[in-house]
């Protein structure tokens, strides 16, 4: 009778596992399949073509009529001096002497790509060989024909940055930005803190990292 009960028992733990070793069977094979078919489904959907980004740079002089030697302007008149003196037919950054108080450029960034980027743009000036410019001011207006009032947003040669992370839209898309510059008048004699000609290098890039520059000198 003892025998027959153990024998029993040993039955009944073969029949275990075997159940086990089934499910565990089933179970590794389930999940192999779910694991091939996710990376099918990922072959057979996920397609598409890399956008591409290229970027193309025009720097304009919009001051054309003011030629000569910037003299000091008061920061105060930055207004006027766009709008130019009636005496000199309002030719902008000319005053009614016929100097020079401002000069005004164009930045003009081409997106010619394939989808709309990010771009960082600078603008370095340098004074060239002899020259000092202490009092070296630029701004970047609101558009072309109206300056920024605000002495808190006016730049020094220090300063660099035009945009940072402003996006341009693709096939093409355009943005301009205006830049400003003059030599800001102090009420003392300037003949030795603000002298000589600089030269300004502008650079554009893109999220990708591909760059146009441009340059001027004054």
């Amino acid at each position: 009778m003892e025998e027959l009960e153990k024998n029993e028992r040993k039955g009944q733990g073969t029949f275990y596992m075997i159940i086990a070793m089934l499910t565990l069977i089933v179970a590794i094979v389930g999940a192999t399949f779910a694991y091939f078919s996710l990376q099918a489904s990922d072959e057979n959907t996920v397609k598409g073509n890399a956008a591409k980004v290229g970027l193309s740079l025009e720097v304009r002089k919009v001051s054309v009529d003011a030629s000569g030697d910037l003299i000091p302007l008061d920061e105060t008149l930055l207004e006027k001096a766009i709008a130019g003196d009636s005496a000199t037919e309002n030719q902008m950054c000319v005053d009614k002497n016929g100097n020079t108080v401002c000069q005004v450029y164009e930045l003009k960034v081409t997106n010619e790509g394939t989808a709309a980027t990010a771009v960082n743009g600078t603008l370095t000036l340098t004074e060239v060989d002899e020259s000092v410019l202490t009092n070296l001011k630029w701004q970047i207006m609101t558009d072309a024909s109206t300056p920024v009032i605000d002495p808190g947003q006016f730049k020094g040669i220090e300063d660099t940055e035009v945009a940072k992370n402003d996006t341009i839209e693709a096939n093409p898309g355009t943005k301009s930005y205006y830049i400003m510059i003059w030599i800001d008048e102090t009420e003392n004699e300037q003949n030795d803190s603000d002298v000589g000609s600089f030269t300004g290098v502008v650079s554009f890039t893109s999220a990708d990292g591909s760059g146009v520059t441009g340059t001027f000198t004054e």
